[in-house]
Parts: C-alpha cells; sequence; structure tokens
C-alpha cells in the first residue's frame, strides 16, 4: 500500500457538485453498503438516491461520481463501512476521500442551436456509420428487436403528439433490452435523452414523456442503468458525452467518436446510435420547422 493510503486522507482528482446534496451533516453521517464492484469503479447504494460512484482517474467524469488518484491504493480500503459525511468520504479506520469545492465538476450544457440543420444531419450520419454490430450470441439475437422497437420510437419521436403515451411507451419498451451492465436499450435511450436534453434541441420538447417512461420503467432494468439513463435525461452524461456535443458545434465530430465507441464492450456503440438517433430527428423536426415557416410566408 502507498503513501497515500498510509496518511489516510487519498486524493480526490474530481466530483460531480451534484453529489452536494447527499452529504449529510455530522450528526446524520451514516454508514451506506457497498452496491457492486468493478475494476475501476466501486458503486456506493445511496438510499432515495441511487448510486454513488467511486472511480479512478483513470476514467472521466461523470454524473454522481468522485474520481480517486491512487486508486489501487484506495480501492481494497472501500468496505461494508463506508459513510459519507459533508467533509467527505470516510472509508473505514482513519481512511478518507475529501471533497474539496475547488475540484467539483460540473455537466456543461452545450448549445446545439447554433448548429445548421445540414450540419446535424452530417453529424448524425457520423456517428451512424461508427456503430458496430453486435457480436455475441445474445447480442445478434436481440438485435433486430431493439432495430424494430428504435425504428417504432423515431416515429413517435417524429409525431405531433410529443408528450402522448406513444412515446412513452416506445421508450419504455427499449428499457432492459438487450445485452450488458447498462444493456443495449438503455444505452440507446441515454444517447438521445443526453442530447435532446441541450440546448438549442427540438427534440427537447420530447423530455417529459422520456422523463416519464423511465421513471415508470426503471425497475426492468439495473440500478446502475437507471440512474445513468436518469442523468441523461438531465443533459448530464460522462465528460466525452460533453466534449463530443462540443465538437458537434465545432464541426469536428468524427474526431469525438473513440472516446465514446471504447465505453464498455457494446456501450459505446449503442450509446453513438441514440445520438445518431437524436440528431437525425432534431434535423427532420428543423426541416419541419423551416418548412412551416416558409409555407406561412406565401
Amino acid at each position: 500500500m502507498n503513501a497515500v493510503a498510509r496518511r489516510g486522507t487519498a486524493s480526490v482528482v474530481s466530483w460531480d457538485a451534484a453529489i452536494t446534496p447527499l452529504l449529510p451533516g455530522a450528526p446524520n453521517a451514516a454508514p451506506v453498503p457497498v452496491h457492486s464492484r468493478h475494476r475501476h469503479v466501486v458503486n456506493l447504494l445511496v438510499p432515495g438516491a441511487g448510486l454513488l460512484a467511486l472511480a479512478s482517474d483513470e476514467l472521466d467524469d461523470a454524473p454522481w461520481t468522485i474520481r480517486v488518484a491512487d486508486w489501487a491504493a484506495v480501492e481494497p480500503l472501500i468496505g461494508t463501512s463506508v459513510v459519507l459525511s459533508q467533509e467527505g468520504v470516510l472509508l473505514g479506520g482513519d481512511h478518507s476521500l475529501r471533497l474539496d469545492p475547488q475540484t467539483r465538476w460540473f455537466a456543461q450544457p452545450v448549445d446545439l442551436a447554433v448548429v445548421p440543420t445540414r450540419d446535424l444531419a452530417r453529424a448524425g450520419a457520423v456517428l451512424g456509420a461508427a456503430v458496430r454490430e453486435p457480436v455475441t450470441p445474445f447480442g445478434r439475437a436481440s438485435a433486430q428487436v431493439i432495430h424494430t422497437r428504435t425504428v417504432a420510437l423515431r416515429a413517435c419521436l417524429l409525431d405531433a403528439d410529443a408528450d402522448g403515451p406513444d412515446l412513452a411507451a416506445a421508450v419504455a419498451a427499449l428499457v432492459g433490452l438487450g445485452e450488458g451492465l447498462t444493456p443495449s436499450g438503455d444505452d440507446i435511450i441515454t444517447g438521445l435523452a443526453f442530447l435532446a436534453a441541450q440546448p438549442g434541441m427540438r427534440l427537447g420538447s420530447r423530455r417529459p414523456a422520456i422523463r416519464r417512461a423511465l421513471g415508470e420503467a426503471a425497475h426492468r432494468t439495473t440500478l446502475l442503468s437507471a440512474t445513468t439513463m436518469a442523468a441523461a435525461v438531465e443533459g448530464r452524461g460522462r465528460q466525452r458525452f460533453h466534449d463530443l456535443a462540443m465538437a458537434i458545434v465545432e464541426g469536428r465530430t468524427r474526431s469525438a467518436v473513440p472516446a465514446v465507441l471504447s465505453i464498455g464492450h457494446s456501450s459505446g456503440s449503442d450509446l453513438l446510435k441514440g445520438m445518431s438517433l437524436a440528431l437525425d430527428v432534431e434535423s427532420e423536426l428543423r426541416a419541419q420547422r423551416d418548412n412551416d415557416k416558409g409555407n406561412s410566408n406565401d
């Protein structure tokens, strides 16, 4: 174990500012259980709030995440006695993670209103071209069902009744469907919802139905996936999502694709599929608006 762990306070590289309300005052500090462990992440189950991740700084910033340096030394200390307090996270004994306000991460929205319709369509095509075919037997077996339901979702997103029950049902039909800790259908919804929630997106009017569907269908999927989708519909995702949105604005979409594609075994590809869907639908909605304006001026 290295010097960082021995002196008791591990170095927090950055942490999601939205975590602040989850930190109780000293008199109310209470242990929270470890929900799950992965190579670079330990998820804590916070009652009433979902998952809070302690992660290696090899990963990028993300919602509900605290990034920690010297992960190999810190991770073994994270046991069943983890305590949240205003000071940070107590790992047991004298070991702690101090949450310095100076290292807070804020999920910055990206205004996509400035991107011309034709450029949005081109960016969507770039993302769609990067999508990979599933390679596992289960992934291949579920691919056709996911495709059929994604096509149905697209039609509902383009429908004038943007907040209707059909759209909510189409979203719910994808929840929990497919392979992975975050199933493929969920990743598609995450990519779609994240871009829909960015400023300047007409697709944002569909968020109430998406949000409602996710709340009603959360029991169909993993807690990790439900937490991720809930953040996405509020416009919050991993930093590489925000980087991709900025790349779209700056006309360099292709350069940001590899970072998203590298997520998980299949998640990156499915996230890109959802983002491509969002840009495709947004382009259609803007074209409809422009056409309606043209007709009104005749």
